[in-house]
């Protein structure tokens, strides 16, 4: 059987005989550890978005980039897994993402203005530090108080785009 048929069995955010295919540009680090302590350690590192576990070698490696639980392909014993909460959120572009929002904020302004321009918008408001862009209204809208690549909520919206103060 290939191994690009072979099914998968996920155990909420991974999964035994697996790996995520892709060139080595997607490595952050490699960490020698006990096995379940790598899933945990791609949440605390905020540009990890999915990790393998080789149990041979007791070798973490933990990867960035859009990955999701399909795009994983059988392989021996190794353990594979994706960030909880890291679906489809891409920071790669620096402090903005597509699919994101920062609900729990405080909303201080709206902007009719192009989405390219929202980040810019925020600068030149001593009172904003993040923001968040609805393409279905067109609005920019400002926001104010502690926010973090962390605090921001998944949207399966493409429309949508957050991003922090720089």
């Amino acid at each position: 059987m290939s191994p690009l048929i072979s099914v998968i069995n996920w155990n909420d955010n991974w999964a035994n005989g697996c790996v995520f295919p892709g060139n080595s540009n997607n490595k952050i680090v490699d960490l020698q550890m006990e096995g379940p302590s790598c899933g945990p350690k791609c949440q605390e590192i905020l540009e990890c978005t999915h990790f393998e576990f080789n149990p041979t070698n007791k070798m973490c490696r933990l990867k960035r980039g859009r990955m999701t639980q399909s795009q994983a392909v059988r392989h021996g014993n190794m353990i594979c897994g994706v960030r909880k909460g890291a679906e489809a959120v891409d920071w790669s572009n620096g402090n903005w993402a597509e699919n994101c929002d920062f609900p729990q904020s405080q909303e201080i302004s709206r902007h009719d203005i192009h989405p390219t321009q929202c980040g810019g918008k925020c600068q030149e408001d001593d009172n904003c530090t993040h923001y968040a862009f609805n393409q279905n209204d067109g609005k920019c809208r400002l926001k104010s108080g502690v926010a973090d690549k962390k605090k921001r909520q998944y949207l399966a919206d493409s429309k949508r785009v957050c991003g922090l103060r720089y």
